[in-house]
């Protein structure tokens, strides 16, 4: 049959390209096929696949690890038709993540830790901003991957064996993938001193980074080792009656820190209905300084007390109180070696006040929860200050963006609203051996009766 077929091929001068195209068509096949198997199981290197261990959040102490793009995981179709691992029934519903409306204005962050060549599995902990409480688990490659970030400037601790080996801050951009590579093997030794802003040697300074922290010696020296010399180290230095210091970690051999005089604000915090506040002490934008704000807010206080801050910078500052059902805001005046005293007064958020009920029943226990897409928007209405997206390092989200509560005995319920306009925002009704079902609110709205299938 051989001689047959080459002696047929060159009779018909069309069968050499039909056979090479035959080929060229297969091999094509052939290699569509196999990228398809490997994205689907996460041995790709496409940009939009999921690693085989990727990031997952975890919240409030919870402790789902959420690995996706396992081989239990099917593939799904993203919103603009890229392959993505679906997440694990282990996935966090409560997890601290932007909604997926918000996609087209979220970041995303992708990155590797290692020791030399040598990856190793860790938790990289977002522990500021928008995205405080999300933890990105790095699999055995040390890779690790993120989307549906809050967008703006965030701290992230990465931790191996439950230990800190280093604290970086990063600009999360809207629709960019960020990254943040550590090489955990190569280390050196930040060397200084630390004097008061007339040059005079403190001695006892505090000087951390990167989880280690040393003491000045008498003549205000110190030498802190073993700092994770990859990415942008953060450096913090305090001493007692002095404003904090936070710098980049320096290439220079050595480099003197300077501590200004320290004031303390004490604030009185009004009753409210709520049990607990956020308090948050936000600097001047306008003012130059490094102290360190995204280390000092927010304060966990209790309504009805006062809260003291110490060793603040002298100048101008913001006070924010954050609880569920109203905020609280006023600036202050520290100086140096004394004590500001404030009194705030609560500007009360809007209600939202319902009812469930099912064939004309009311449906006591329903739990309620509410949903804002772009929760951005909604602080910086309700704060009033259109600069809270420049100062994303510091908040975290307000009480009450995510607020859940359960219907009483007659079927109603009671939330604060924050206000929304541009974005959209829903009521979430949860029963027992029921389909959920989720009404959208219209700016405004006060009142909503929520009728549920029967």
């Amino acid at each position: 049959m051989l001689p047959h077929t080459a002696d047929s091929a060159r009779r018909s001068p069309r069968a050499p390209w039909l056979l090479g195209l035959l080929a060229v068509g297969v091999g094509l096949s052939a290699l569509l096929i196999w990228r398809t198997n490997s994205f689907a199981t996460g041995g790709g290197s496409h940009p939009d696949t999921l690693p085989e261990t990727a990031a997952q959040a975890r919240h409030g102490g919870r402790n789902e690890e959420a690995v996706s793009g396992s081989a239990d995981a099917e593939p799904t179709a993203g919103p603009s038709g890229q392959v993505r691992a679906a997440p694990l029934p282990t996935e966090d519903p409560a997890a601290p993540s932007a909604d997926p409306d918000f996609d087209g204005r979220s970041a995303a962050l992708r990155g590797r830790v290692h020791y030399g060549e040598r990856g190793t599995r860790a938790e990289v902990v977002c522990v500021t901003g928008m995205n405080r409480g999300r933890v990105l688990v790095a699999d055995t490659d040390g890779s690790f991957e993120a989307e549906r970030l809050f967008p703006g400037v965030a701290r992230f601790a990465v931790r191996v064996g439950g230990r800190l080996e280093a604290d970086r801050q990063i600009l999360l951009r809207a629709g960019i993938p960020c990254r943040l590579d550590l090489d955990l093997a190569d280390r050196r030794t930040l060397r200084g001193s630390v004097t008061d802003a007339a040059g005079r040697p403190l001695t006892g300074a505090s000087v951390a980074c990167d989880g280690r922290t040393t003491t000045t010696g008498l003549d205000g020296s110190f030498a802190l080792t073993d700092v994770v010399d990859a990415g942008q180290a953060r450096v913090v230095c305090r001493h007692p009656g002095y404003a904090a210091q936070e710098t980049t970690a320096w290439r220079t051999a050595s480099a003197i820190i300077r501590l200004p005089p320290g004031g303390r604000l004490a604030i009185a915090i009004p009753p409210a209905r709520s049990d607990s506040a956020d308090v948050y002490v936000l600097p001047d934008p306008e003012a130059p300084g490094s102290f360190p704000w995204s280390r000092s807010s927010p304060l966990d206080a209790r309504p009805g007390r006062q809260v003291e801050v110490e060793d603040l910078p002298a100048g101008t500052c913001s006070l924010l109180v954050l609880a569920t059902d109203a905020t609280a805001w006023a600036t202050a005046r520290v100086e140096p070696g004394t004590t500001t005293t404030v009194a705030l007064s609560w500007r009360p958020l809007p209600r939202l006040t319902g009812t469930v009920c099912a064939a004309g029943e009311c449906v006591p226990g329903a739990r309620v929860s509410l949903r804002i897409v772009d929760e951005l928007e909604a602080m910086t209405l309700a704060l009033g200050d259109a600069r809270v997206h420049q100062r994303t390092i510091l908040f975290a989200p307000m009480p009450a963006l995510r607020q859940s509560t359960v219907t009483d005995a007659r079927g109603s319920f009671d939330l604060a609203l924050p206000e929304f306009r541009r974005s959209r925002a829903s009521i979430r009704v949860e029963v027992a051996d029921r389909t959920p079902v989720q009404r959208p609110l219209r700016p405004g709205e006060t009142h909503v009766a929520i009728e549920l299938d029967h």
